[in-house]
């Protein structure tokens, strides 16, 4: 018998008053160094370094049939637990409301190894699988694959898994060219097996094989309950250099052992099963004793502040756990961000450790204004937005509280509002946008006097609002563009002072966007040119253009931009003679003439593949300019010939018409009257 060794005992991670006990196991290391069996990949698990009934990495080990928790002579229906019909039929374990995952007491890893050990899940093997490197190798000269973690801080931790092959009956087959071993779960299709990993040197899958054949075994263990226990006079194996062997060693009476409780990233120790905190701890062997290391997790605190409001979360969480805190801020006040400069609200984090939050707010300007002070007024300065509402109405310039919001970008009369004062905004060089409520009657002298910024006016006002003509004075009307309701539109171009707005759209149209490039429009008195970029991957571009929401032309392009189809006229089917778009560089170009003068439309451009599907839309409005004469959809000068004149086509109530010496023909050549 070799020289007797005295050596530390690993203790890992237990969750306090949840600590369970389990049987030493170490493997060796170099230089006879002990090694901890459970290895740490950074998964959901800690996976042992060997196999059931194995003494090195290397070795085989048992074979157990799933279910079961002993080796055994011969692995068939007649020497299995669970069924005494040859496989028919299944008593514990089964998909006609039996159970289906392992109960402790029958799995051969918990029952040979104890603790927290146990067969690992489908879904714990697969990831290993997908998180892991597989290499096939030899290791100490056995065969099998050697798996090494993928994750960040664990890419130094590996196992090996020998191609112990299996046993069928009484035999024993494909040790060192494949390897099978079981997972806790029977297969979800057929109750006579149970699903596990296979592998041979090419190939990993996941599959089942029959519960009477005879697997490897190899043990998972959860990071927040391991311990290990120590019975002093059990067996201790302790390994020499190398792995070639080892001694066995009965602890004697009087024996001294010392134990070391190592927790986890998260966890502390806490004590000894026996009530004692020493760590390490020497022990003398007086008898069989279980010695558990309990463990708990950091709790850290989380000191929230807020002077002008609160936050709600918890205030105390375990290392690693999410918290989420939410700020809710007084009346007058809104949040601006963090004291760290981030501005989620509600704000989730990771706790890590003792931690201290402080929100930081901005005063909401409210006020009274207007004539008896019966109107109520808010600034929001984040988004410097001034909104006035309430019943009533002011009519000289505005004072808001101590400070002017001289920095607004925006305004918004509420609709409960009835007229605006003189000069009530005049000045307000910031200021962008203006929104006017459906109840203002009348805007006073000057109100938005010199607001040379300004670039939209929504006015909500069905008939046009009662504005004084120096109202606007200093607003640049052709850059300015005026909204309304789509219906009063007319009512808006002919009204004094809104008239001389030179672009009045409907309320709806500014939302209308260009998803991808700029589809570039170039309006006249009766026509608009459309300049689009092309796509490599097109098949065709369709131009739709509509008037009040209805379908006015719709103009089908092949990928070079020949014309293929006019809806609502006779198709052209790329007939050689069909109008084609222009190539520019900026892409293709058409012109689209036959529209009324100053009157606003839209369009829509849709490319499509050779599958008629979308892969890029625009959209978009223009109004075309002063009175003109009514053109062709295209000039046509290719018609044009020896003694003939300038000839162009037409779309008349429909149909494409060809016009000639004053004269109009079909496309077939007929004079129409």
């Amino acid at each position: 018998m070799k020289n007797l060794f005295l050596f530390p005992v690993l203790v890992v991670g237990a969750t306090l008053l949840q600590a369970q006990s389990i049987t030493v196991h170490q493997t060796c290391g170099q230089n006879g160094q002990v090694v901890e069996l459970a290895v740490d990949l950074g998964l959901s698990v800690k996976w042992a370094n060997m196999n059931v009934g194995a003494e090195s990495p290397e070795g085989n080990g048992d074979y157990f049939a799933w279910g079961e928790t002993a080796a055994k002579a011969t692995y068939d229906w007649s020497t299995y637990f669970d069924t005494n019909d040859g496989g028919k039929t299944f008593t514990k374990y089964n998909n006609e409301g039996g159970k289906t995952v392992l109960d402790p007491e029958d799995d051969a890893a918990h029952v040979n190894w104890g603790g927290s050990w146990r067969l690992p899940t489908l879904a714990e093997w697969l990831e290993l699988y997908d998180n892991c490197t597989w290499t096939w190798t030899t290791q100490n000269g056995i065969k099998g694959y050697k798996v090494t973690s993928n994750k960040a801080g664990y890419r130094d931790k590996s196992i090996f898994l020998p191609a112990a092959g299996g046993r069928y009956g009484s035999g024993l087959n494909h040790v060192g060219s494949e390897g099978a071993y079981w997972s806790s779960s029977l297969y979800e299709k057929y109750s006579d097996g149970a699903s596990n990993l296979n592998f041979d040197s090419d190939n990993h899958y996941f599959y089942y094989f029959g519960r009477r054949y005879g697997l490897s075994v190899r043990p998972v263990l959860q990071p927040s309950s391991i311990s290990y226990s120590l019975s002093a006079n059990d067996t201790i194996r302790i390994y020499s250099n190398g792995c070639d062997d080892y001694q066995t060693f009965i602890g004697p009476h009087g024996s001294q052992l010392t134990m070391t409780a190592q927790s986890d990233q998260w966890s502390h120790f806490v004590r000894w099963n026996d009530g004692n905190t020493d760590n390490p701890r020497t022990i003398t062997t007086n008898g069989n004793a279980d010695y558990t290391a309990e463990f708990a997790k950091y709790i850290f605190s989380i000191t929230k502040n807020a002077e002008h409001g609160s936050i709600s979360g918890d205030s105390y969480a375990e290392y690693l756990d999410f918290v989420t805190l939410t700020v809710t801020p007084d009346y007058g006040y809104h949040f601006t961000q963090w004291s760290d400069g981030l501005k989620d609200n509600p704000r989730i984090f990771q706790i890590t450790k003792d931690t201290a939050f402080t929100a930081e707010f901005a005063y909401d300007r409210v006020g009274t204004c207007g004539k008896d002070l019966a109107l109520v007024w808010s600034y929001d300065p984040a988004n410097k937005v001034l909104t006035i509402g309430n019943v009533g109405s002011f009519t000289e310039n505005m004072q808001f509280g101590v400070e002017a919001p001289g920095e607004m970008e925006e305004l918004v009369i509420g609709n409960s509002v009835t007229a605006i004062g003189a000069n009530a905004f005049a000045g307000i060089e910031t200021l962008k946008k203006v929104s006017i409520g459906e109840s203002v009657k009348t805007i006073g002298e000057q109100a938005f006097y010199n607001c040379v910024n300004l670039e939209t006016i929504f006015n909500y006002r069905p008939t046009p609002t009662n504005a004084y003509s120096t109202a606007f004075d200093g607003v640049d009307k052709f850059e300015c563009i005026l909204y309304v309701l789509p219906n009063s539109i007319d009512m808006y171009k002919n009204a004094s002072v809104w008239r001389d707005f030179y672009y009045t759209y409907a309320i709806g149209a500014e939302e209308a966007t260009v998803t991808t490039n700029d589809v570039k429009v170039e309006p006249q008195d009766n026509a608009a040119t459309l300049t689009w970029p092309t796509s490599n991957e097109a098949f065709s571009y369709t131009i739709e253009i509509t008037k009040d929401g209805v379908v006015f032309c719709r103009l089908t392009f092949n990928a070079n931009g020949q014309l293929t189809g006019i809806a609502f006229a006779p198709g052209r089917d790329g007939q050689s003679m069909a109008p084609a778009a222009l190539m520019t560089a900026n892409g293709l170009q058409f012109t689209v003439t036959g529209l009324s003068s100053n009157t606003q439309y839209g369009y829509s451009l849709t490319a499509k593949d050779a599958n008629e599907q979308p892969i890029a839309t625009y959209s978009g409005n223009f109004t075309t300019t002063s009175e003109g004469v009514p053109t062709g959809i295209d000039n046509t000068p290719f018609l044009s010939g020896e003694g003939r004149g300038e000839a162009s086509k037409l779309l008349r109530n429909g149909e494409v018409l060809i016009l000639r010496d004053g004269k109009t023909y079909t496309i077939q050549g007929v004079e129409v009257k």
